[in-house]
């Protein structure tokens, strides 16, 4: 039995009120865990790491990475 979930994305942020959520700035070096709703800012680089998302608020994620073998986990 596969450990995978099945989650349901909202692609639209239109209802969203981001502006009242905390922004995060985060280098990416290895795997990232978030546990906390809010808008994450990930720079740097991920090789061969992944994004877990455990969290049931809302999470906005902005890339300016460089990706190889990314795997993203919900």
């Amino acid at each position: 039995m596969s450990s995978l979930k099945q989650v349901k994305l909202d692609l639209s942020d239109e209802s969203i009120a981001w502006e009242n959520y905390k922004t995060f700035e985060v280098e990416l070096k290895e795997n990232l865990v978030i546990n906390e709703e809010g808008i994450y800012h990930l720079k740097g680089t991920l090789i061969d790491g992944g994004i877990t998302i455990n969290t049931k608020g809302y999470v906005k994620l902005i890339f300016d990475v460089l990706l190889k073998i990314v795997k993203v986990q919900l």
